[in-house]
């Protein structure tokens, strides 16, 4: 009876212990192995790349545009655009209210006038992309700007062209501002210029303004380069920043006589 109790003991543990060791083995089989893995076969958690910085982060393309921001404007948003400078296009647009509920708007290449139904009363194509414009109330006068070295003079009323500049080179016109009145002054851009001679020790190109009245040039003056030109009434403004400091130069235009 002892004997076969002292079997049955000596089985009993014999199975356990053999339990045991098999069940050892397969936690051990299955256990991802690190022995004899090299650098480039690990997992190596891939690096989240940059996003792009939104060269126009202005503008917006949400649902809650159409809810808050009013009525779509019906321009021709591709006419005469390039797709890639639509954004462009769109972030350089420039609106301006008249008495009586219509507007004015610059996109692209063309300046519009439109009604208050908002509908194209009519158009003004350019050459290149506008660069800027003003309307003069008190002359029914619109003064404007433009790529490939454009100026020009309109009738608000229909559109019709008074008058014109266009340079060869690469000089440019540029920003347009009502001054006192009945008047108008449209910048001369020269940062092609002085961008070439940057660096080089030479006395850069001064900018310059010019005062119209009507579809005459009263006068013209120097600006100083890489300034912006700032007007209030008759007053004139030459500021510029630099990274440390605001500079600012008023401007004294000549005299002149009421008509």
């Amino acid at each position: 009876m002892k004997k076969t109790l002292l079997l049955a003991l000596v089985s009993l543990l014999s199975f356990v212990a053999g339990f045991i060791v098999n069940s050892s083995g397969k936690a051990q089989e299955a256990q991802p192995s690190t022995q004899n893995v090299s650098l480039s076969d690990a997992a190596i958690p891939s690096s989240t790349p940059c996003p792009q910085e939104d060269a126009f982060p202005k503008l917006i393309d949400e649902k809650h545009l159409t809810k808050f921001n009013g009525l779509r404007l019906n321009l021709d948003y591709d006419s005469g655009i390039l797709a890639d400078d639509i954004p462009f296009a769109l972030d350089s647009a420039k609106v301006t209210p008249l008495r009586g509920g219509d507007l004015l708007v610059s996109l692209g290449d063309t300046l519009y006038r439109l009604n208050r139904q908002h509908h194209v009363v009519w158009r003004h194509h350019t050459a290149q992309l506008m660069f800027d414009f003003a309307y003069v109330e008190s002359t029914n006068l619109i003064y404007g700007t433009a790529g490939d070295n454009v100026m020009f003079v309109l009738n608000a009323t229909n559109g019709k062209v008074l008058t014109g500049e266009s340079r060869n080179g690469s000089a440019a016109f540029g920003k347009v501002l009502n001054y006192g009145e009945d008047m108008c002054l449209v910048m001369d851009n020269f940062v092609i210029y002085r961008e070439r001679g940057r660096g080089a020790g030479i006395e850069p190109m001064k900018d310059g303004i010019t005062c119209w009245r009507g579809t005459k040039i009263l006068w013209h003056l120097d600006f100083p380069p890489d300034s912006e030109l700032v007007v209030n009434g008759k007053r004139v403004l030459a500021v510029t920043k630099s990274r440390k400091a605001i500079y600012v130069n008023e401007i004294a235009p000549p005299e002149i006589k009421s008509e």
